[in-house]
This record gives structure tokens, sequence and C-alpha cells, in this order.
């Protein structure tokens, strides 16, 4: 299975895949069975993982060239991913980690490779999404929980303060 490839012909990228036809008797190679796969259908599946205004998903072979740039319209003031940061993730199974693209954003970016066979280069899929973005609700959950505990320190700073008037004033009366 071949790395996509632009197929002039059809004007569309696809995959070649080629399989051997072996002699049973003898275990030789009598010919190749070869075909031509579109890619259109694994295009329009990663064009589809795309998420908030920045997320989305790209391909890559196994080298770390771009096959499927999945950014939908929305997410076109994202840049380029520098080639430090391509070749982290091409030398690695996956992970997740941060890096800055060309155009001066902050991201955050997993990335797994695809095993197609055992002898198929492995593809990588990436996604990723402009921090900002991504831990927006962390940064949220965050401030909540900040605002919730300055209200309930300032509620037990109210009721010591009544309690301990409770206390001290009929003491003052006594004395």
């Amino acid at each position: 299975i071949s790395d996509p490839e632009f197929d002039d012909s059809a004007r569309v990228y696809s995959l070649q895949i080629s399989v051997p036809i072996i002699d049973d008797e003898e275990g030789t190679i009598v010919g190749v069975m070869r075909t031509t796969l579109n890619t259109i259908a694994l295009q329009e599946l990663i064009n589809e993982q795309s998420f908030g205004q920045t997320g989305h998903a790209e391909l890559f072979t196994a080298t770390g060239e771009e096959l499927i740039d999945g950014r939908s319209e929305s997410s076109i003031g994202t840049g380029e991913l520098p080639e430090a940061t391509v070749q982290t993730f091409v030398g690695s199974e996956q992970g997740t980690d941060t890096a800055t693209d060309e155009a001066g954003n902050s991201l955050l970016f997993s990335y797994s490779r695809v095993k197609v066979t055992e002898t198929v280069p492995n593809w990588i899929l990436l996604v990723r999404q402009d921090t900002s973005e991504a831990l927006q609700t962390a940064n949220q959950s965050l401030r909540n929980g900040l605002l919730i505990t300055l209200v309930a320190l300032g509620i037990a700073v109210i009721v010591a303060f009544f309690l301990s008037r409770s206390i001290t004033q009929p003491l003052g009366e006594l004395s």
C-alpha cells in the first residue's frame, strides 16, 4: 500500500495497492494483483474531524510529509507546523505536546501512528487545537472554583464575626 499520490488521469489522490499472487506448490510469485483506491472517503473522514474554531485533524506520512490537512474554513487562521515540531512526532509512536505554529499561535496537539499493515510505512494522525481554546473549559472551571472559594471564605468570616460577638458581648456585659 503506497502513500496517497495525485493521480493525473483521474485528477484525485489515490493509493496504489498491490498483492503478490503466489504459487502454492512452488512458493514463487507468479503475478501481482494491483488496484488503485481513491482517497476521497479518507479525505472526507479527516475533514469531518473538526472541533471548536481551531481544532482539526491532519494525516502525515511516516517521514512527516503532510498528506491530508483537515482544516475547515473556520480554522484557516492556524499556521503550518515548524519542522522541529514535525520531527517530534515523526520520531515517536504517540503522545501529546504543545508547540507554537508558524503563525505564532500556541497549540496543543496529540498524535498517533496508524498501522495499515506490518509492511506499510505508518501514517501519523495528528489532532491539534489552539491552546487557549483547548484549555478554555479548564480555565473556566478554575475561575468558578476560585469564585466559590472566595464566597465560602467571605461567609465563614461573617459567621465567625457574629459568633465571636455572641460570645464576647455577654462577657463584656458580665464584666
